[in-house]
C-alpha cells in the first residue's frame, strides 16, 4: 500500500506564489519564479506532430504546424517550481516574451513530495546562485548555524556533566553503583 500524503491547500500554495512574488519579484507582470502543478500547464509548440485516429491506434501521418501541449506530460500529479527565463526559442512561438522552464520537481524516489516555503526558497536561492554565482543568505542558513550552535552547546554541558571517570562509567554503564543497597 502505498504512502498516504496530504496535498497542501489551494490557499498553501497561493501563500507560497505570493512569497515568491514578494521576496523575488516579477519582471513586467510575470512572477520571477511561480509553483504550479503539472497536469494544468500547457504551453505552444511549433513543430512537426504525429497524428493518430481517437483510438489512438491508428497511425495517420504527421503534419506541420503550431500545437498546444500539455507542458509536464511525463510528470504526473506534482508540484513543479518553474523559473522565469528569457532565451527565444523557434519551437516555443511565444518564448520571445519570456516563459517558465521547471527548476524542480516536489517527488523523491517516485515518491510525492508537499512543497513548502523553506524549500521552494532554499531551490530558488541555489538556482540563483548558479546564475549570478553569489550566494545570498537563507533561512536554511540561518537553521544551520542555530543547529550548529545548539549541538555546540550540548557538548558543553556534556563535557562538564563528564567530570570524573566513575561517572564517564555510570553512564556508559561500565560501572555499577553500590549505593542505596542495603547489607
Amino acid at each position: 500500500m502505498g504512502k498516504i500524503f496530504r496535498a497542501p491547500s489551494f490557499e498553501e500554495v497561493s501563500r507560497i506564489n505570493i512569497k515568491l512574488k514578494e521576496t523575488y519579484g516579477l519582471e513586467g507582470i510575470k512572477p520571477r519564479f511561480q509553483l504550479v502543478w503539472s497536469e494544468t500547464q500547457e504551453e505552444v509548440r511549433k513543430g512537426e506532430f504525429n497524428r493518430f485516429s481517437e483510438s489512438g491506434l491508428i497511425f495517420l501521418g504527421t503534419e506541420s504546424g503550431v500545437h498546444k501541449r500539455q507542458k509536464y506530460a511525463h510528470v504526473k500529479e506534482r508540484w513543479v517550481l518553474e523559473g522565469l527565463i528569457y532565451d527565444p526559442q523557434p519551437e516555443y512561438p511565444d518564448s520571445n516574451q519570456g516563459h517558465y522552464e521547471p527548476l524542480w520537481v516536489f517527488e523523491a524516489n517516485g515518491e510525492y513530495r508537499r512543497p513548502e516555503w523553506p524549500f521552494v526558497n532554499y531551490v530558488v536561492l541555489r538556482v540563483l546562485e548558479l546564475r549570478t554565482g553569489k550566494l545570498k543568505r537563507t533561512e536554511m542558513d540561518d537553521w544551520e548555524d542555530d543547529k550548529a550552535a545548539y549541538e555546540k552547546e550540548v557538548t558543553a554541558f556534556e563535557d562538564q556533566l563528564d567530570s570524573s571517570v566513575m561517572q564517564t562509567q555510570l553512564h556508559h554503564g561500565e560501572a555499577i553503583s553500590m549505593s542505596g543497597i542495603k547489607k
